[in-house]
């Protein structure tokens, strides 16, 4: 078990990026590989490629991210006997802040 862990890390030699910007509402998250090319797959969802390969999603951005994903976080959170974040009077969920 161990040596097929071994091999699994090596795959990800570089550290994932998952950033949000309430602001915009994006949701960027990708490799930390660098990226090439992007495709728009669906309204406000695009697909960034790996640089040199064309075939291999490296990241995506999802604009809008909170109305898109909330109808799923939602759910997994009902799965879960958990209660969404607060909101706020304009509609918005609360953003905890980094410590």
């Amino acid at each position: 078990m161990a040596r097929g862990m071994n091999n699994l890390q090596r795959e990800f030699e570089t550290e994932p990026v998952v950033k949000y910007f309430p602001e915009t509402q994006w949701l960027w998250i990708d490799s930390g590989k660098p990226l090439g090319e992007g495709e728009t797959i669906a309204n406000g969802v695009v697909v960034f490629y790996g640089k040199g390969d064309a075939t291999q999603a490296e990241g995506i951005r999802i604009e809008f991210a909170e109305d898109v994903l909330k109808p799923f976080v939602d759910a997994i959170l009902a799965k879960y006997g958990m209660n969404p974040a607060p909101r706020r009077e304009d509609g918005k969920a609360t953003v905890p802040k980094p410590l």
